[in-house]
């Protein structure tokens, strides 16, 4: 290779890689934060691998440009100036794509920019091959990298829809607008002890999660007993979905001994009036006058979607953390006794979700040890 070409070779890969370094500027701060809280697919990849392959396709990228550039000019000059010309808008639109993505953090127009860029890319492909003698080849190192955003594109594709795609405007449910409780321990003492209860809470698969939700029907009581409606879901993700196997809703007097003390699910009772024709009796027999109406024309719209968020979020998380621990990525796990897991990551991030069943983590954990290492773990 003459010196000339080796030092185009060199700037090339460098001019690629440099426009991937801007990217990475909003990229890095992201990832382990707003991108590891996520909701993602069944088939998203570990974090930790997309500087390695960027870093491979920038390079590819960069040899497919030197292949143009040292190409002879006198060669189909229109068709060497119109493939520079297109090579760049598409490393311009890459990085305007990790700008979107991750510095604004808008997957909706990530996910428009992204089909332009995929243009892009696909029409320097085109154009290279037409560019002779060494065109083909420089088209063939493009390959890859149109793959891997076509890849990408259809992972921006199922992480916009399933955290902010229409219908579902915002990733976290703001439990304030409807659960009607001011003490949080209250509510979520409450929500465990429905988790205990066979007549709101049970499992028809092994891998299936439980979640309760519950609203407050009288906001200005704060004694017990207290008057709610509760909802209760056994739910699974099912090709990227959130899918209700079973569920159990309706209004429940929830009483406890008014003690200031830490809740002890043990002493929680509840009464709910039964099916059919005594349904209409049992509200009058256990519920105040005031909230008859209230409860006969409850509309569960709100309880519902609170519950499929909650749901979606945790079991995505509890998926992501499964996937972390299999990829010897977790470095210490936590475990909560209302099932709640955290996973402190090896390169500093952090995630959060619910496991199935207790000590599901701690058998993961274990389990992994002898191709990962030793994995803190703690419990409460």
């Amino acid at each position: 290779m003459r010196a000339n070409h080796f030092y185009k070779l060199i700037i090339a890969v460098m001019i690629c890689e440099v426009a991937g370094l801007v990217g990475s500027v909003f990229t890095g701060p992201a990832i382990d934060g707003w991108y590891a809280g996520l909701i993602k697919p069944s088939f998203s990849p570990p974090s930790w691998i997309f500087a390695p392959v960027w870093t491979i396709l920038f390079a590819l990228m960069g040899i497919s440009f030197f292949l143009i550039w040292k190409s002879d000019i006198f060669i189909n000059p229109k068709e060497r100036r119109r493939g520079i010309i297109i090579f760049f808008i598409q490393l311009v639109l890459n990085i305007f794509w990790s700008i979107l993505f991750f510095g604004l953090r808008s997957p909706l127009g990530a996910l428009v920019e992204i089909f332009f860029l995929w243009l892009a890319i696909l029409a320097t492909v085109i154009v290279f091959r037409k560019i002779k003698p060494i065109g083909h080849l420089a088209a063939w190192f493009l390959v890859p990298y149109l793959f891997w955003v076509s890849f990408a594109a259809y992972l921006n594709y199922s992480i916009w829809r399933l955290n902010v795609a229409p219908g579902r405007e915002t990733m976290v449910y703001t439990e304030e607008k409807s659960s009607g409780f001011s003490n949080e321990r209250v509510e979520k003492a409450i929500t465990d002890y429905l988790l205990t209860q066979n007549d709101f809470s049970w499992k028809t698969q092994n891998n299936s999660h439980n979640f309760c939700a519950i609203e407050n029907l009288m906001p200005e009581k704060e004694l017990f007993p207290l008057y709610t409606w509760a909802y209760c879901g056994e739910y699974i993700i099912q090709n990227d979905e959130l899918k209700i196997l079973s569920g159990s809703s309706g209004p429940t007097e929830i009483d406890y001994p008014n003690e200031l003390s830490f809740y002890d699910l043990g002493k929680f009772s509840h009464r709910k009036p039964g099916d059919g024709a005594h349904y209409a009796m049992d509200i009058e027999k256990i519920f105040p006058e005031e909230i008859w109406q209230k409860i006969f024309n409850f509309n569960r719209k709100n309880i519902i979607k609170k519950i499929e968020d909650i749901a979606l979020i945790n079991i995505s998380g509890w998926e992501s953390i499964k996937k972390a621990v299999d990829g010897c990525e977790v470095k210490s796990v936590w475990q909560h006794h209302d099932r709640t897991v955290k996973a402190e990551l090896r390169n500093g991030g952090e995630l959060s979700g619910v496991e199935p069943i207790i000590d599901e983590i701690m058998k993961l954990a274990v389990a992994a040890e002898p191709r990962c290492g030793k994995i803190l773990m703690g419990t409460e």
